[in-house]
């Protein structure tokens, strides 16, 4: 047996925790170097690029109907879509006599340049996707089939440099038990499919040459470790804590219909968030009380132009009616900065991030945003509509936000236009707001906490670049002592606050956030039930009696501790 530490574990990137039992299936990345060939009949090597063009679009289009897939292959497609990028191919198969794979690569390397020059860590992960396409591209242009896993039949570990489009659609959790890939872009779309498909997943593995095709192995990704070829009782250890995980949903069932509630009767609602209109099903068997957040701008991520007021109307009807006994949280649509969707084209800024983005961007598109406000005061006749507006830093930006509502209302009154009502609500996601909640707090209906950027704006750090870097860490007493004084400030004024940041899903710290008098919680679907559960364990009342102790913990390493060790009741 061999236990392979590739590099230090600190440099590992667990980007989907959990174990991986299955035969080494290497993929070997083509020789994708393209050389320049003098080309003397221009229209053959259009033809060529224009089939190949086709072909790309075709595959993707196909990819779309996969809902672990579909958010996130419109900038891929967009690509091969762009008048403006293929027309600059063009020019160098016509205008310097070259074949179309070596114009492809000088197009996609003067990209590639601009992006390199970027501070931001999204830009930089995009790289990762141009790479991507000019792959999958080299295979149609070149006519070389290209891998095909589907017809696997046994466990397999996929080991490769680049998890590009094609690739991502074959991954199924049933027989493709782990990826270990030596990318280190954990905003890459690679990272956000392997999430969705919930296969355990290593990033930032150096030195993949030491794999070999065929090979037993082990992946544990909760401790960044990889054993080749191991021995009876490793194997029969780790298959025995996967057979545990499996069994788990079963255990969970008795919560599909049962309220999350606290020992001493405290409701904690467990909701879910949504990125897709595919998930909607998945939501509905999840045992959610409610849909805490939709990201309602990756709705409409397959759309070249913004999406029409007639569109929205139909999506968020769509919704509401197959959800109508619930409360649902559209927030409006969040542009800008890490967020790039294809039906809006942004100026490139220095630092996006602290740019134009969220309800910054409400002045410039407010056609969209009022065709988005209509829809869903109109969808609201149907169910329970919340609204949440995003990145929000100042009182002045909601009090201008709610006073267009107002007037967006009572035009459909005038018109007689039937509307429903809906609670009006702000996502704390920047230190200003969270200090300033208690000004906040008597004009809204709800505070939604996003943890995700409030620990990035906080800690002045980008989290898709430091992900296991204590700077960024959700557990920083800074940290809980905002979302301390947000749940101090709503429950003053008496309106709910809910987290749907990443740490919502995880039991320590849903634990701490009880205590803090957070109201509700949303995560992913897949992990309702048993967060049900562990809400059940607790005592609500013996919680909050450690609050004091707890946010006087000045060594988040000594909070998160404690909290692995007191007892929820």
């Amino acid at each position: 047996m061999r236990t392979l530490h590739v590099r230090s574990v600190n440099a590992l990137i667990t980007i989907v925790p959990g174990y991986g039992i299955g035969k080494t299936y290497v993929v070997d990345s083509l020789e994708t170097t393209p050389s320049l060939k003098i080309i003397h009949d221009p229209k053959k090597e259009l033809h060529i690029l224009d089939q190949a063009l086709k072909t790309f679009r075709a595959e993707l289009e196909s990819m779309l109907h996969d809902p672990s897939t579909h958010d996130v292959l419109a900038f891929q497609y967009a690509m091969a879509m762009d008048e403006e990028f293929i027309q600059s191919i063009q020019s160098y198969i016509i205008d310097r006599q070259m074949n179309a794979s070596y114009a492809l690569r000088v197009a996609l390397d003067y990209y590639v340049s601009v992006l390199s020059t970027s501070s931001n860590a999204y830009m930089l992960d995009r790289i990762d996707d141009f790479e991507s396409f000019y792959e999958r591209m080299s295979y149609v242009i070149q006519g070389i089939p290209f891998i095909d896993m589907r017809h696997i039949k046994e466990d397999i570990i996929v080991v490769l440099k680049t998890l590009n489009l094609h690739i991502m659609n074959q991954l199924n959790a049933l027989h493709v038990k782990g990826i270990i890939t030596s990318s280190k872009s954990i905003t890459s779309h690679a990272a956000i499919i392997a999430k969705q498909k919930g296969i355990p997943s290593l990033f930032g593995v150096d030195n993949l040459d030491q794999f070999q095709h065929g090979d037993l192995m082990i992946l544990d990704a909760d401790e960044k470790r990889i054993y080749v070829q191991p021995n009876t009782k490793m194997l029969a250890s780790y298959a025995e804590s996967i057979d545990k995980d499996l069994l788990q949903p079963s255990q969970f069932t008795q919560w599909q219909t049962q309220p999350a509630q606290t020992m001493d009767g405290i409701s904690i609602p467990i909701e879910a968030n949504m990125s897709s209109i595919q998930d909607l099903e998945a939501i509905i068997s999840s045992g959610a009380e409610g849909i805490g957040l939709i990201r309602t701008e990756l709705l409409f991520i397959d759309k070249l132009l913004p999406p029409s007021f007639e569109d929205q109307l139909k999506m968020y009807e769509r919704i509401v009616k197959h959800y109508k006994h619930h409360p649902i949280t559209f927030r409006l649509f969040d542009l800008g900065g890490e967020k790039v969707v294809p039906f809006i084209r942004l100026k490139k800024e220095e630092n996006p991030l602290l740019g134009l983005r969220g309800i910054r961007l409400f002045q410039k598109y407010q056609q969209l945003f009022y065709n988005q406000i209509k829809a869903l005061l109109m969808s609201a006749v149907h169910g329970h509509i919340r609204l949440l507006i995003p990145m929000v830093t100042t009182k002045k930006e909601i009090i201008e936000v709610m006073t267009y509502i107002k007037q967006i209302k009572q035009s459909c009154i005038d018109k007689n236009i039937a509307i429903g009502d809906i609670h009006i609500g702000v996502m704390i996601e920047v230190p200003s707001l969270a200090l300033s909640a208690h000004l906040i707090a008597p004009i809204v209906d709800f505070f939604s906490i996003g943890t995700n950027d409030l620990v990035q704006y906080t800690m002045a750090t980008d989290r898709s670049v430091l992900l296991d870097n204590d700077i960024a860490d959700p557990y920083h007493p800074s940290i809980i002592s905002l979302i301390h004084h947000v749940s101090e400030s709503a429950h003053k004024h008496h309106i709910p606050v809910s987290v749907c940041g990443d740490v919502a899903s995880q039991e320590d710290y849903a634990t701490l956030l009880v205590a803090l008098g957070i109201s509700s919680l949303s995560m992913v679907p897949s992990k309702i039930l048993s967060m049900k559960q562990h809400i059940s364990s607790m005592h609500s009342g013996h919680l909050k009696s450690l609050k004091t102790e707890l946010l006087h913990i000045e060594d988040h390493h000594e909070l998160k501790a404690i909290l692995k060790k007191t007892p929820s009741f």
